[in-house]
């Protein structure tokens, strides 16, 4: 099995859930792993600079902490803030700051692809961030998410088929917000579904 089908793998099976784990320890060492592997590859206009460093630095401390260990805390809120980006960048019309490359793409996915009241000129909103990412089925770039997310819909919907589902923008908007504005200040319980996105994401990236 391949790298990035195992961090896929142990997502849906370990943490698909909000705010859950319920695995063994190998995610651990694979997070360390990758995160030096991040911080010597060459830049990608994903991980790129200083911020290979931070990733890198954040992924360690996950792989070195236990649930709801302060390390993990801390190292979780800055990969959550670092998904939206992940997510505009990857979607492959969106520029880095949300706004769209071309109005007229904007009404095309707004048209075709979301069933959104208001898609607006600016995007900041890392569930919808998301949707976009995943929304064209023609972006390889995200053909790895797309996976991810029906594995996880398909678990989580069979299991609790009369509860509202999230999909993973809505789950990392659900603490992302209130964890970056202070009023929930550790989102640690899903520090290791932050990190294995990370590696999926850096994984599956393709240079456009």
């Amino acid at each position: 099995m391949t790298d990035i089908e195992k961090a896929k793998l142990w997502i849906v099976e370990f943490c698909p859930s909000v705010g859950s784990y319920s695995g063994t320890f190998e995610p651990y060492p694979f997070l360390s792993n990758y995160a030096d592997v991040i911080e010597k590859t060459p830049n990608s206009d994903l991980f790129f600079d200083r911020q290979k460093e931070h990733i890198a630095h954040a992924m360690r401390m996950i792989a070195g902490s236990r649930f709801t260990d302060p390390p993990a805390a801390v190292a979780s809120v800055y990969l959550a803030t670092r998904m939206e980006f992940f997510f505009r960048i990857l979607s492959g019309v969106l520029k880095f700051d949300g706004t769209w490359k071309e109005e007229e793409i904007r009404v095309l996915y707004k048209q075709k692809f979301l069933a959104l009241p208001d898609l607006r000129r600016q995007v900041n909103d890392v569930a919808i961030a998301f949707k976009i990412a995943i929304a064209d089925p023609a972006n390889e770039r995200t053909s790895h998410l797309r996976d991810l997310e029906q594995r996880i819909a398909a678990k989580i919907k069979g299991r609790y088929p009369n509860v509202p589902y999230l999909d993973i923008g809505d789950r990392i908007a659900l603490l992302r917000h209130p964890g970056a504005h202070g009023e929930w200040g550790d989102l640690s319980s899903d520090a290791v579904f932050y990190g294995l996105l990370t590696v999926v994401i850096f994984l599956a990236q393709a240079q456009p």
